[in-house]
């Protein structure tokens, strides 16, 4: 059994995976852990540099010597004067003058000192005085200062770039880029990403993608959308058909049932097939999904719980409710509560607004809570995330700030 990756469109066994997640409302199968966080795998290169060519030195000039100046012939050179000799002192009166002074200096410096009234050695030091050290000052230590709250992003201007955003990611050179981009500005109602999910139907090379565009196509009222997803349910390829039938029910279609039920016989399409199921009231599905939530192993409760809640069933509250405690978001239990009415999930699903890969179903929820909430988050991730991080930013903005409510309310 093969299935293509929804992030890199690779086929792989997804039964031999790790790596799942429920989003919308389903389970998701990755093949691998930096597929399950988004990460791109078709941006465009970006080119290296081109190499700048080395600077060849400039040699110094050389130094130029001072010209030496030249004496004219017609002068005559003057030659230096010879030294002046010293005068010679013949006879002994010279020395004898010498030692007379000397003779004098001595007696007078006897004469000082026999005179002194007291001498280095006798004279008293006096003794010391202690000095007080004045005590240091404190100087107050100032708290530092907090900085400062960024400033609350204007709800109107934040739908109006999130628009500008995706429109320009329409322009990217990366496919994949354009294919989300084009998803998330079709609920705007967008002609040119319209166009571009059409073209996505007809040559995306992943027909699990198809399926994907085909929903944005439904979600934004493109009949096109919803006749392909019922044409696939005949599709040769049980993953694709499945993948149609549950993406049906989500849309509130029940023409898929019929698969859904086929899957129930299989051991591991059971619980996917039950949550379909259960979103659309179906008794059988919501039974399985009970007793999965009783019995079955801890991954299973988790995931029979969350199903439960987005059907409406009040059953899975007390256990919604542990999963939020312990912090769980990424299964969906703050989304699934926002369906039984439950206001105290609110401060969970504005912190799902900082991932990416959960922020437009946190979105959903919040707007069907009628839940004011800050978008600076959002404002913040426009300007500072990949691709795929400011276009969930994006859409994010348009599902809970755009005057018309998203489609998954209406």
């Amino acid at each position: 059994m093969t299935a293509s990756c929804p992030t890199c469109g690779r086929d792989f066994d997804p039964l031999r995976s790790a790596w799942t997640r429920i989003l919308g409302g389903r389970v998701v199968v990755y093949c691998s852990g930096q597929c399950k966080a988004g990460m791109l795998d078709s941006l465009t290169p970006v080119p290296a540099p081109a190499p700048v060519p080395a600077l060849t030195p400039v040699p110094e000039p050389a130094p130029v010597p001072a010209p030496v100046p030249s004496t004219p012939r017609s002068q005559p050179v003057p030659l230096p004067a010879p030294p002046r000799p010293r005068p010679v002192y013949r006879g002994t009166a010279a020395a004898v003058l010498v030692l007379a002074g000397a003779a004098a200096a001595a007696v007078a410096i006897a004469s000082m000192r026999s005179t002194s009234p007291a001498t280095a050695a006798s004279v008293p030091m006096p003794a010391a005085v202690p000095v007080p050290i004045p005590a240091p000052v404190p100087v107050p230590v100032r708290a530092p200062e907090a900085p400062p709250a960024p400033a609350k992003a204007d709800p109107q201007r934040l739908v109006a770039d999130a628009k500008a955003a995706l429109a320009a990611a329409l322009d990217d050179p990366s496919p994949r880029v354009r294919l989300l981009a084009a998803m998330a500005l079709s609920r705007a109602g967008d002609s040119r990403a319209l166009a571009e999910l059409v073209a996505a139907l007809d040559k995306d090379p992943s027909e699990i993608r198809r399926v994907e565009v085909a929903v944005a196509l439904a979600r934004a009222g493109d009949a096109r959308g919803m006749d392909y997803l019922v044409a696939q349910l005949r599709s040769p390829r049980r993953d694709v058909r499945l993948e149609a039938a549950r993406s049906l029910a989500l849309l509130g279609d029940a023409r898929g049932k019929d698969r859904l039920r086929e899957a129930l016989d299989a051991v591991q399409l059971r619980l996917g097939a039950a949550e379909a199921l259960a979103a659309l009231g179906d008794p059988q599905g919501i039974q399985i999904l009970r007793q999965a939530l009783a019995a079955a192993g801890p991954e299973s409760r988790l995931r029979a719980a969350v199903a439960l809640g987005r059907a409406g069933d009040d059953t899975a509250r007390p256990a919604l409710q542990q999963i939020l405690a312990d912090g769980k978001l990424e299964i969906g239990a703050e989304g699934a509560l926002a369906r039984l009415g439950d206001r105290s999930t609110i401060p969970a699903l504005e912190r799902a607004l900082r991932l990416s890969a959960l922020r437009v179903e946190a979105a959903v929820e919040l707007r069907r809570l009628q839940a004011p909430v800050d978008p600076t988050a959002l404002a913040a991730a426009l300007q500072a995330e990949t691709d795929a991080g400011r276009i969930s930013a994006a859409e994010a903005a348009l599902v809970l700030l755009a005057p018309t409510p998203p489609a998954e309310l209406r």
